[in-house]
């Protein structure tokens, strides 16, 4: 009887551990999406810089924390109004901080700055998104030079 208990104890622990295990997976599977949220939110970002070179050598796109404002410039909507590169800038900031606020925890900011490069008539640009997670504060930072 004694062996009985003796095995039921050893048994629950070991599942126990197993229970623990999983749990801690799921966390830092949690925490890998996010990562990967990040680097193709921030790609997705420089995609459209790149697109709108104008702005981005006029420093529109040097906003810091800033919103932007939805100036209904996107591609493929059927009242999409016609933008200038300044609007377009604009616009694209809005809808990328708007989906950073779906995408990630409570609390996301996403910042752009631009500076010159050093070749001529380009700018590096610096992508940050920073969010809360489990009490810990993680971020991302890519930089390009865009020509």
């Amino acid at each position: 009887m004694i062996e009985v208990l003796a095995a039921m104890f050893i048994l629950s622990v070991g599942l126990l551990g197993v229970a623990g295990l999983q749990a801690q997976g799921i966390r830092a599977g949690h925490s890998a999406t996010l990562r990967s949220m990040a680097v193709f939110k921030s790609q997705e970002i420089v995609e459209a810089v790149r697109a709108n070179q104008v702005a981005l050598l006029a420093g529109d796109y040097n906003l810091g924390t800033g919103l932007g404002q939805q100036n209904n410039c996107e591609q493929g909507v059927a009242l999409a109004v016609m933008c200038t590169p300044a609007q377009m800038a604009q616009n694209d900031v809005f809808i990328w901080r708007t989906t950073l606020g779906a995408l990630f925890p409570v609390g996301v900011e996403g910042s752009l700055t631009t500076a010159p490069a050093s070749v001529a008539n380009s700018r590096l640009l610096t992508v940050t998104i920073a969010w809360r997670e489990r009490g810990t504060n993680m971020n991302y930072t890519s930089q390009m030079q865009i020509p």
